[in-house]
């Protein structure tokens, strides 16, 4: 396969990920889905096209690749190719774009990926005793409540305050002293809700397999778009869950 026939599968995939990223966003909005949960399922009809409908429907209809479609595709790029802009075919000014526009919004979320991946990793300390009781209060009463097990907690001796959650098989919750100090009982309790509802749902190793589909489809923008907005309904549903938890919205929003 030329390298004329592989651009016209990649304009394709782009076109064809556009199209039913456009779809499904229409649906949200129509249909006013609030629910994080709900939005989430949407979209990922719309990321798993490209990943699997596309390759499916190009291997299956062998005659994507003949003339005639070729003649009638609406981004075949010989007809695009007809108009010139400084002497290159506008189908590659076109696929160049979209292509470059995907590539940066890829390398915006990689850079500080591995930026921090290549930091020292810090040491733990053991918490002060107002700490350690402040979280051996909080900690198993929030996992009850989201019925999960109370994860190991990594503890930072920093006063700027750090709170997160890592793991893919073996959870973590990483804290730091100045987040303690920072936070009352209640902003506490809701922000641990916060992490552990992302570890009920195991969303730290969903988020690697995102940006492994990501990097695969690195020159597809939608893809990249589409991405972006899973990642902020992962973060709504866990402050859904959060408050359900704590019923305490107003502690979790000051919280977070």
């Amino acid at each position: 396969m030329g390298s004329e026939s592989w651009a016209e599968i990649l304009a394709q995939a782009i076109f064809h990920t556009l199209v039913a990223s456009l779809f499904v966003e229409a649906l949200v909005r129509s249909w006013r889905v609030r629910v994080p949960l709900q939005r989430m399922a949407l979209r990922l009809v719309a990321l798993g096209y490209p990943l699997v409908l596309f390759p499916a429907l190009v291997l299956l209809v062998p005659a994507r690749a003949e003339e005639e479609f070729r003649e009638t595709a609406l981004f075949a790029g010989r007809h695009w190719n007809e108009v010139r802009v400084f002497g290159v075919g506008l189908f590659w000014w076109w696929l160049t774009a979209f292509a470059a526009f995907g590539a940066t919004l890829f390398l915006m979320d990689l850079v500080p990926l591995v930026a921090a991946l290549r930091r020292p990793r810090p040491s733990p300390a053991e918490p002060d005793p107002e700490s350690a009781a402040a979280l051996g209060e909080e900690l198993p009463r929030v996992a009850a409540g989201l019925r999960v097990r109370p994860p190991p907690v990594v503890f930072l001796e920093r006063e700027a305050p750090v709170l997160f959650c890592t793991g893919v098989r073996r959870h973590t919750i990483v804290i730091s002293r100045g987040a303690v100090r920072l936070l009352d009982r209640e902003e506490l309790r809701s922000a641990l809700a916060h992490e552990l509802a992302h570890l009920a749902r195991h969303d730290p190793a969903a988020s690697w397999v995102v940006m492994a589909a990501r990097a695969l489809m690195f020159f597809n923008p939608a893809f990249q778009v589409l991405s972006r907005a899973m990642a902020r309904d992962a973060e709504w549903l866990a402050d859904e869950r959060a408050a359900e938890v704590c019923g305490d919205r107003l502690a979790l929003a000051s919280g977070l």
